[in-house]
């Protein structure tokens, strides 16, 4: 999704306090961890409709529709 430029990487920067020092998060790898859910979500569709279960390309579409979400 990064080559063919529908997706594109951010990244945000959280403060956090923890106790009495302040620091920092950066989160950046959103992108690429929901793009490989997509990719997950497809092949789980794609093995569960090649064996004819339901509860699989519902599963497999869930991991698609929360990954494109991401």
């Amino acid at each position: 999704m990064l080559r063919a430029g529908t997706a594109v990487v951010h990244a945000s920067v959280q403060l956090v306090k923890n106790g009495d020092f302040w620091g920092y998060v950066i989160n950046g790898v959103g992108v690429v961890l929901s793009g490989m859910q997509v990719i997950a979500g497809v092949s789980v569709i794609g093995a569960s409709l090649a064996s004819g279960t339901i509860i699989g390309s519902a599963f497999g579409g869930m991991l698609v529709l929360h990954g494109l979400n991401g």
